[in-house]
């Protein structure tokens, strides 16, 4: 792999788990998580509660690689604890997997005087992106531009079913309001026949 070929791979950082961490808890057990700085990239495992000196992380970031970048700076802390909560840092080199793809690995870790503070597990893999064609990502766009003016046709369409609808059942109702009006018009007629009586002497 070309590792001078930036935005082209993308890196795969798993971090799995801690060996024999340095206990930096006075009661029970602590409360470790992972810090990463890769380039511009930071990235934080969640806290593993009760996770003690042997934890399980196995917690996975993704990034481009960096051209130029040929390391992970990586630290432990503990969060449970009430002073400096460092457990341990190291250095993760990045030579093996931008050369061959892959690095399984434990990374020794020390404190602030050097000190062995146990280590890290890492997984990384390198792989390759796919990269659209000029010409892809217009036809992509055009696309993107047709469903977008087809789904607003349909709204539209929808939209002046809606009011036709409406209109017709209004002139339904208006049409209802003229027959119940003949209806009563009849009836008074009829009424005026009926208050007519002829007497025949």
């Amino acid at each position: 792999m070309a590792a001078t070929q930036q935005g082209e791979w993308k890196l795969d950082i798993n971090v799995l788990d801690g060996k024999n961490l340095k206990n930096t808890e006075w009661i029970g057990k602590q409360d470790p998580f992972v810090e990463l700085v890769y380039g511009s990239n930071k990235f934080r495992t969640r806290v593993l509660r009760h996770g003690g000196v042997n934890p399980v992380f196995n917690k996975k970031f993704v990034a481009l690689v960096i051209a130029g970048c040929q390391e992970i700076s990586v630290e432990v802390r503990n969060d449970h604890s009430l002073y400096d909560n460092l457990i341990g840092r190291g250095t993760v080199l990045l030579d093996k997997v931008l050369a061959c793809g892959y690095d399984d690995r434990c990374w020794p870790l020390q404190t602030k005087k050097g000190e062995d503070a146990g280590a890290l597990r890492l997984i990384l893999h390198t792989r390759k992106v796919a990269r659209r064609s000029p010409s892809a990502q217009t036809e992509h766009q055009s696309k993107v531009a047709l469903i977008g003016s087809a789904l607003k046709k349909l709204v539209k369409g929808k939209n002046k079913a809606s009011e036709n609808k409406g209109e017709g059942e209004e002139g339904e109702g208006e049409e209802e309001e003229e027959e119940e009006e003949d209806e009563e018009e009849e009836d008074e007629d009829d009424d005026d026949d009926d208050d007519e009586i002829e007497f025949d002497f």
